[in-house]
């Protein structure tokens, strides 16, 4: 079968990796790594068909039929910047230390059910438009911005199993499978990938 390759070319070591699929360069990848052996030994009789991405809102996908794909993947969801349109996230991380039942407590959790919300559309569309039994995968998902206040703000590992009663996600529980992502020398954030069926 022929492989249709996609390439972030918002990350140039990417754009570089796919074009020496097609054309057997020796350059070398975003890891120092040459790829000239193996786009031109371990690939030469693979045909190798250019992708395109489509630029859409990943929260209202209504141009994508329901149940289209065997697996949705996602890299990263945008957290919501400023959930409660307070200027900027000073305030919130302000009050994520307060005291439990206190007024700037209750504003710590308001704005991180907002951003919860955010992510929920996201996973529902992503649902849909899976097959069932299929799979769904997000990568470097952030953490809650009063877990690591250095980072945009996002959600707890509990947040996907909680999600499926929460917001009605046809998912099975027991395939939801959450990865933590070490820090490298190339990411120095601490994130998490998330893997999860529909149910078949």
């Amino acid at each position: 079968y022929p492989i249709e390759v996609y390439v972030n070319d918002y990350l140039e070591g990417s754009a570089k990796l796919a074009n020496q699929l097609f054309e057997g360069t020796s350059e070398y990848d975003a890891f120092g790594a040459s790829t000239n052996d193996q786009a031109g030994k371990f690939y030469k009789d693979v045909p190798f068909i250019r992708g395109k991405f489509c630029q859409g809102d990943s929260s209202n996908l209504h141009y994508v039929s329901s149940s289209a794909f065997d697996m949705v993947y996602t890299g990263y969801v945008d957290p919501v910047m400023d959930p409660l349109h307070v200027g900027d996230e000073t305030p919130i991380k302000k009050c994520c230390k307060a005291e439990e039942g206190s007024l700037k407590n209750l504003i710590a959790k308001i704005d991180q059910r907002a951003q919860e919300d955010w992510y929920a559309l996201w996973v529902r569309e992503m649902l849909r438009i899976v097959k069932p039994g299929g799979a769904v995968v997000v990568e470097m998902v952030s953490y809650p911005i009063c877990e690591k206040p250095w980072d945009w703000g996002g959600v707890p590992h509990a947040f996907w199993r909680r999600g499926v009663d929460r917001y009605g996600w046809d998912v099975d529980k027991s395939s939801i499978e959450i990865k933590v992502l070490k820090p490298t020398k190339f990411w120095d954030t601490i994130r998490y990938g998330v893997f999860l069926c529909k149910r078949g």
